[in-house]
């Protein structure tokens, strides 16, 4: 057997390991750059997007902060408008209470006036019926009077008869 063919085929193995070898330490430095370089990128990306989104917070802080401004501007504008018609309300109030009373007591005077005039009404309703219990009584004794004058007449009307006295004749 001839030991040279696997002496060679040894050798050509040895030197394509080698080759290998070799190669994989290219590629392996290859790759370690590589991956530095992608490091780096990704790093460079990263403080870039960190950079941004601190800017973009940053920004979207001030413009929050103008909102709460506005928004603490509005309110207290609507806090001084609610204070104002609260005003409002309490003059309204004050002007209906004063109203009610001035309406009061125009209503208690227009009763104590009705009161009076009730008074005087009863004291003229007293008299007109002591009036007419006057007429009544006057209407009574005038009754009695016609009845007198009635008897009175007929008295003097016998007396004056010339029948009735013997002896007396009527010349007529």
């Amino acid at each position: 057997m001839d030991f040279t063919f696997f002496a060679q085929l040894a050798a050509t193995v040895g030197a394509i390991v080698a080759g290998f070898a070799f190669l994989s330490t290219r590629l392996d430095r290859r790759f370690d750059e590589a991956k530095a370089d992608v490091d780096r990128r990704f790093d460079e990306m990263k403080a870039d997007m960190n950079r941004r989104f601190a800017e973009m917070k940053a920004d979207m802080d001030r413009r929050f902060d103008a909102v709460d401004q506005r928004f603490a501007e509005m309110k207290a504008d609507m806090d001084r408008r609610f204070d104002a018609v609260d005003q409002r309300f309490a003059d309204v109030d004050r002007r209906f209470a004063e109203a009610k009373a001035n309406v009061d007591q125009r209503f208690d005077a227009v009763d104590q006036r009705f009161d009076a005039v009730d008074q005087r009404f009863d004291a003229v309703d007293r008299r007109l019926g002591a009036v007419e219990t006057g007429v009544r009584d006057l209407r009574a004794e005038v009754g009695g009077l016609r009845q007198d004058v009635g008897r009175l007449q007929g008295v003097v009307e016998r007396t004056h008869e010339p029948e009735r006295f013997v002896g007396v004749r009527d010349s007529s």
